[in-house]
């Protein structure tokens, strides 16, 4: 297992990015197993806190709006307020 920290950040989890265009495009699964398992390295590398930002506002190249990437909906949180 790769390095532990106390406080993870991930920002710009967007469709697009996670998972990315290539994979979208180029992949019989949309790109969503890769996308599943960098969410999931992300994740686990979070001893205390982490934080996952999917910002809205973001545009392609092309000035098309990115939307935040599908897996998050999908992920259950346990909050530890």
């Amino acid at each position: 297992k790769g390095n532990e920290y106390d406080t993870v950040i991930a920002i710009n989890l967007l469709n697009g990015k996670i998972p990315h265009w290539n994979e979208i495009f180029n992949v019989s699964d949309k790109g969503i197993s890769s996308a599943r398992k960098l969410l999931y390295v992300i994740c686990s590398r979070a001893k205390n806190n982490l934080f996952l930002f999917s910002e809205v506002g973001y545009f392609t190249s092309k000035g098309d709006l990115l939307y935040p990437t599908q897996l998050l909906d999908k992920i259950e949180f346990d909050y530890n307020i």
